[in-house]
Parts: structure tokens; sequence; C-alpha cells
């Protein structure tokens, strides 16, 4: 992966969006998960550095989301739509565009190989990260007759002035699959990393103290667990540090805590000696639905 230290030396105030894509490719095409999370980290610890701000967006759409999992805000445009907007785009006919994709069997493919042989009189203005994340949303919110109309031309517009692998991932975050191989423990992980070559003011965070990161990982993992919405956490670190993160993101009634996954073990006997030391009680576990009810109340004295 070439350096990221590139978009560091132009003093971007919000980080291009060919930076993050970069990022994406080598993820793709590397399987290796510690690769992955140092690829990530540097990245997440350039942003700090750079645009923190520009942070809290990077998180989400590391995870393909535009918010926090409880809101219910999702992209998932249907092929149809992105056909079209492909086509008006590179001057491509949908018929075109089904055969390349029979060909290549990947859209988002199919939309980077025609915007590269696609000539432009006039380079368009580059794509920011702010600016990707708020089509996205736009997309997202549109509703009501028109809805259809809007969404493609949201689409058009990303498209124009996409370059490089950008318009790969325009295309996957749209249809709400990245195919980068990275799962939100991955996310956690490498801004764990990051964060504790932050806190070590150090510039590369392949170099931080595994015990640093194993301290960082921890409040990150019960804040995320407890306060699943970047938007809140992300501030919270900024203005408090890391270490007073627990006083200041914790259980909030309105706020859905994440739920815990079982775990599979090879039998009883495992259960019984990992819990051996604990008072604990065992339930059956039947298939349905998850649900939590928030009551806040307000008591008024006189």
């Amino acid at each position: 992966m070439r350096s990221l230290q590139w978009f560091v030396d132009l003093s971007f105030s919000r980080i291009p969006y060919a930076a993050l894509c970069e990022v994406f490719f080598f993820l793709e095409s590397n399987s290796s998960r510690l690769a992955k999370i140092a690829a990530l980290s540097q990245f997440f610890h350039h942003a700090l550095l750079l645009s923190p701000s520009n942070l809290i967006q990077v998180l989400y759409l590391c995870t393909n989301r535009i918010g926090p999992a409880y809101e219910g805000l999702e992209l998932g445009i249907g092929d149809g739509l992105l056909f079209k907007a492909i086509a008006e785009t590179t001057g491509s006919s949908v018929d075109q565009l089904k055969k390349a994709m029979e060909k290549e069997g990947d859209l988002a493919i199919v939309a980077e190989k025609r915007k590269m042989n696609q000539g432009m009189l006039f380079k368009p203005k580059a794509l920011t990260i702010p600016k990707v994340f708020s089509e996205f949303i736009k997309i997202a919110k549109s509703t009501g007759s028109a809805s259809m109309t809007k969404k493609v031309g949201h689409i058009k517009a990303l498209l124009a002035a996409g370059s490089g692998h950008e318009p790969r991932y325009i295309i996957r975050s749209l249809q709400g699959a990245l195919r980068i191989g990275c799962s939100e423990i991955t996310v956690v992980a490498s801004l764990a990393r990051a964060i504790a070559a932050q806190n070590s003011k150090l510039k590369d965070s392949s170099k931080v103290k595994e015990a640093d990161v194993e301290h960082v990982l921890e409040i990150l993992k019960r804040v995320h667990s407890e306060v699943p919405n970047w938007e809140i956490i992300i501030p919270k670190f900024l203005e408090f540090g890391m270490d007073n993160l627990l006083d200041h993101c914790h259980l909030t009634p309105g706020v859905p805590i994440k739920a815990m996954l079982a775990k599979p073990t090879k039998g009883i006997s495992e259960i019984l000696e990992r819990l051996k030391s604990f008072v604990f009680t065992l339930e059956f576990k039947y298939d349905g639905e998850r649900a939590q009810v928030a009551l806040s109340c307000q008591i008024l004295v006189s």
C-alpha cells in the first residue's frame, strides 16, 4: 500500500475519500487480519492528527454504515438504480453494463473500469470524506414520489467526481457490501492501536506497546457496548481523554446497549470450568427477537 503520508503533508482539513479508498483496496487485497489492523490503525492515527472531526465518518464508512445501528438508517440501493446512475454518468447503455457485469461479476468493478476509460474536459473537485458521507445521508433519507430521481442524482454526482478506486467503493457502499473483510471488531481494535499511539506521542502506530493497546481496547470495547454511537464516543474522547471516557460514556436511557452474542463451547464441562469461581444462572436460549425498553424518569422537587 502506498504511504498514507501524502495526504497528511497536504494539510487537508477534510480527508480525501481517495485516501480511504486506498486503504479499502489494501484491505480487499490482503487476508491477514494483522495486516488489516496495521493499515487501518495507521490511517486512523493520521486522521486523529490531521482532522479528528472526520474520524467519526471514517469509522462508519469502514463498517459500511452511515450512523449507529439502532437508528436504522441504511443505504441498500438496488442494482436497478445503480445501473441507471452508472449508465448516465459514463455514457453507457444499461445493456452494455449488464454484459460487462456478466463478464466481471461485480458491478462496482464495471463502474470503476468505465470511469477509468471515460475522458473528461474538466477535472471535477476531488471527493472528501465529509462530501461522500453527506451524499450517502441524502440518499438514505430521500423519500417521496421523486425520491428515486433524487437518489440517482446524488449517485451520479459522486460517480462523476470519483476517480481511481473511488467508483468501486461508492457502488459497494451503496450496495451494502464493501467486500474488504473488515468487521466492526477489527475497526475497534485498529482504533485502539491508533489512540494508544497518539497517547504515546508516536508517529507510527506499529511501534506502540501492546500493553498500551490492550488498555485502550478494554475501555473502547466497554464504552462501545454501552454507547454504540461514534458520534457520542469520539467527541467525548477528544474532550476528556481515553482514561476518563468511562465517566462520560456509560449506560444512557434512549441509547440501546449492544446485545451480547453467545459463544460456542465444546460442552457443559468447559462452561463449568470457565465459570467455576462465579455464581451464575443458566437459561434456555430461544430463537426470536431481542428488544430493549428504556425508561427515563424526571423527579420534580417542590
